[in-house]
This record gives C-alpha cells, structure tokens and sequence, in this order.
C-alpha cells in the first residue's frame, strides 16, 4: 500500500515538471518568432518564391471559369523583373510585363509558348496588335492583356484556336476589326470594359462584358443580342441611344432597357407589327425627374381588324389602324393599354361617332388624330371648342367625311377652320363642302334656326312675367288705397254669392 501510494507521487511530480517543460517550451518558440518577425524585412523569406506566385496564381482563379488572371502588384510591381525577358513561366501559364511587343517577348522563353494554356500580358505600350500573329499559341485557353495603351485590334484569329476567353480590359481600345473573333468557335467570355469602343466586333453565343465603354450605338447592341450575346453588369453598361423630345439628341441608356425593346415581339397584337420608336423623356411619376423611356411604334394597318387590339406593347404612343373595318374608338376610353396613345390613324375604317371620346385623356393629350374617309356625320361642338382651347400642336384630320350641314356648322366656322384638312370635309345632305356653305342660304335669316326660335321663346317669357307682376303689383295698391278688387276678383266673389 505504502508502495503505490510512492508510486502515485512520483507519476504526479513528473506530469507537473513535464507540463511546465512544455510551456517553457512554447514560450520559447512565441520569442524566436517575435524575434524573427523583428529581425527581417519579409516574414515570407523562407518559402522559394514559385510557391508563392504559384499561391497567388490559384487565388486569381475563379471556379468553373476558362478565364486567367494575374495579380498586378504581385507579378509587376512587387517582384523583381527577369533579365533580359518581359516574361515568365509559371505552372501553365505565361506572364509578362511592360512589353513592347507581345510575340517577341513571348518568344524570349526556353520552353515553346504555344503549350501554355494561359497567357496574361500586363501593360503593353504597342498601340496595334494584330491578332492573326497570335494564331501560333494554339494551346491557349485563355488570353488576356490588360491594364495597357492599346488602341487597335486588327487581324483575325485562326479556326483552330481553342482560346474560351479574351480579356482585353482596361486598355484604349477604340477599333477592333469586325471579323477579329468570328473563328472562335470556344469563345465564351470576352471582356472589353473600360475601353473607349464605339462598336462591338461581330459576336455569337458569348458573354460580354462591355462596362466603361459608353459610346456603343445601342442599335449594335440590339444586333448583338439577336445574336444571343449575354452581357454582364447589364444595369450598368450604357449605350448610346437617339432621344427624341423637342429636339433631337443622343443619350446613354442601359443593356438592360435595350433588351426590353425585345420584349415587344412578345406584346405585338395579332396581325400588327411593331418596333421600338426613339426614346423620349417623360415623367414617369409625380415629384421626380423626368425618365427616359422607349416609345413602341405599332401598326396594325390593312389587317382585316373589326375592333381595336385588346392589348398593346408597353408604352406605345403611336397606333396605326388604317384601312380596317373598325367602327368604334371606346377602347381609347376603356382600355387602359391605350392610355399613352398620342397619335393614331384610323383613316379608311367604318368609325360613324367620335362622342365616345368626350372628356378623354386622349382628347387631352393627343398630338396627331386621323380619321379621314370614315362615316362620321356629326362632330359635337363641345369637342371642337375644346380642340380650341387645347390646340397647342395638335393636328386632326377628318377629310372625306361627309357630315349632316346645318345652320350652326356655318355659325361656328372659325371651329372648323382648325381641321388640318378642313377643306376636304364634304356634306352628306347636299353636294358642298362645309367651307363652301353660306349662312344666308342655309340658315335663311334664322326663320329655321332652332337656336333662335329658343332666344326668341325667352325673351317673350321674360316679358310676360314683368307684365303679370306689375298688374299684380297695381292690383294690390288699389285694393290696400280704394277697398276695390280688380275686375277678375270681384266678379268671380259675385258669381260664387248667387
């Protein structure tokens, strides 16, 4: 007993003084770090420096992406350039900096560069690069040349290229040669952002990544698109669009307003066709600035339609219906897709009234209205007064009707003047245009004017009731002076006493 318990003793003291060894032990190391980490300029200086860039190289790149890219600072700043070469090798990649000319420098490496698979060249100063001289790197997924002064990409890359990727960011490109990428058949990302490009090269099933170059015409973007080109940051890369407001100009608009002129295929009415107008500021809601929008120009012409479309594309301020068999405009009224309508033509249908527009926002609103050559036979005078008071740019044709002539058609001519075709507007009552009426034939002095039978009726109304007030008035002063009732009074209170 007294043996184990000397036992347990020994076991005990040798753990402690074990334990403490060990923290003596660990404090000893956290020094001779401290010390090192004092006495040296680079923590880093006992790893060989291919593990560090190689380090580097695996952080650049991005899962599931053919794309490359090295790090600036680390590879052209940071390290120490190669004597007598621009360019280094790395595991499968080549990268170089500040070069002059992109193949030579290449070509300064021992091994043959066209095994690499990824080749990023960092701030060449050669103004043109002529791609068909790179067709000789046939192994290469992916290469990028970034961060330089190049303007032009002329050539043409080879059919048998395997390259996924081009990235030629950051440079000042303004030009590249339309067939430049046609051949490559890999392609699948490509990225030209911050350059200065006014047009895409011709492009197909590929990513594109166009930030920073504002001045592409958005009608090139629309080609590009048809072509089931993606692009990346749709939201903030711009093009250059035509604005039309009071005067015409140009304006930047993004990828992502563009794609939504494409939406108009889907929208078009049955039997219509439709494209994307100009764009146009408009103020969109109350208390904000003015947006730019798209106009949707539809024309649903010659379409054998009897009723106007029940749906329109979004925001379409133009409606061609001519030459169809539409007899009424109330969806103009009623259907909210036409709310923006400001001009339509409607000419050649079988429209017989227009009072279905009474207190419109259309009426309001419109720019253009043409309804020549329908069956209108009456236009009520409280629109053409209210034509009168909103004029302001307006134009309204209605030549070809042949409306009811009567009197007060020639009474109100001045209204009638402010048809832009008023000269055309002809009478279904006799063979005349309404410009040719005369008042005194057909209003004969006013005998037949109903508006002067009623003036006429009032006046005499009017008098009447002077005259039976004043007799009552008299009347009554006699009675309350003499006791006499007049005439009519006394003889019916005589009649009633026998």
């Amino acid at each position: 007993m007294k043996l184990k318990s000397q036992i347990l003793i020994f076991l005990l003291i040798f753990g402690v003084y074990g334990k403490i060894q060990d923290d003596n032990q660990a404090q000893q190391n956290v020094i001779s770090e401290v010390g090192s980490s004092n006495g040296t300029t680079d923590s880093k200086e006992g790893k060989k420096e291919s593990e560090v860039l190689e380090a580097t190289l695996e952080e650049r790149r991005v899962d599931e992406s053919p794309c490359f890219h090295a790090d600036i600072n680390q590879f052209c700043f940071e390290k120490e350039p190669t004597k007598g070469c621009e360019c280094e090798q790395f595991r499968d990649a080549i990268i170089c900096c500040n070069v002059t000319d992109i193949l030579k420098s290449i070509g300064c490496l021992s091994m043959n560069a066209s095994t690499y698979k990824n080749i990023h060249v960092i701030n060449a100063t050669q103004a043109e690069i002529n791609v068909t001289q790179l067709n000789s790197l046939k192994q290469v997924d992916s290469l990028v040349i970034t961060d330089g002064n190049v303007s032009r990409l002329v050539g043409q890359f080879a059919r048998f290229s395997s390259i996924k990727c081009l990235n030629f960011s950051n440079n000042n490109i303004t030009e590249i040669n339309e067939r430049a990428f046609m051949n490559l058949n890999q392609l699948k990302i490509v990225d030209l952002s911050a350059n200065n490009l006014t047009k895409l090269p011709s492009l197909q099933n590929t990513t594109v990544d166009i930030l920073g170059n504002s001045k592409i015409s958005c009608i090139n973007i629309s080609a590009a698109l048809e072509k089931d080109v993606k692009f990346f940051n749709k939201e903030k890369s711009l093009c250059e669009s035509e604005v039309v407001y009071w005067f015409n100009d140009t304006a930047s608009i993004t990828i992502s307003d563009v794609e939504k002129r494409k939406k108009l295929e889907y929208d078009c009415p049955e039997k219509c066709r439709c494209k994307p107008g100009h764009m146009q500021y408009t103020n969109i809601e109350e208390n904000k600035k003015d947006h730019l929008i798209f106009i949707s120009d539809v024309d649903c012409s010659n379409s054998g339609l009897i009723k106007l479309p029940t749906k329109l594309p979004e925001n379409t301020y133009y409606l061609n219906i001519t030459n169809n068999s539409i007899s009424s405009l109330s969806a103009l009224v009623t259907n909210d897709y036409y709310l923006n309508i400001k001009s339509l033509f409607a000419d050649d249908n079988l429209i017989t009234s227009i009072v279905d527009l009474e207190g419109s926002k259309f009426l309001e609103n419109f720019t253009v209205l043409s309804l020549r050559n329908n069956k209108i036979k009456d236009i009520p005078y409280y629109i053409l007064s209210n034509l009168e008071k909103n004029l302001n740019g307006k134009i309204l044709y209605l030549g070809g009707n042949r409306l009811t002539c009567e009197c007060h058609i020639v009474k109100n001519i001045n209204h009638w003047r402010l048809i832009n075709d008023c000269d055309k507007i002809l009478c279904n009552n006799m063979q005349a245009k309404i410009l040719e009426l005369k008042e005194t034939e057909l209003c004969k002095s006013g005998i037949d004017d109903w508006a002067n039978y009623i003036e006429y009726l009032i006046v005499i109304e009017v008098l009447l009731l002077i005259a039976l007030f004043t007799k009552v008035s008299y009347d009554y002063y006699v009675f309350k002076k003499t006791g006499f009732l007049p005439f009519p009074a006394s003889y019916i209170i005589l009649y009633n006493q026998k």
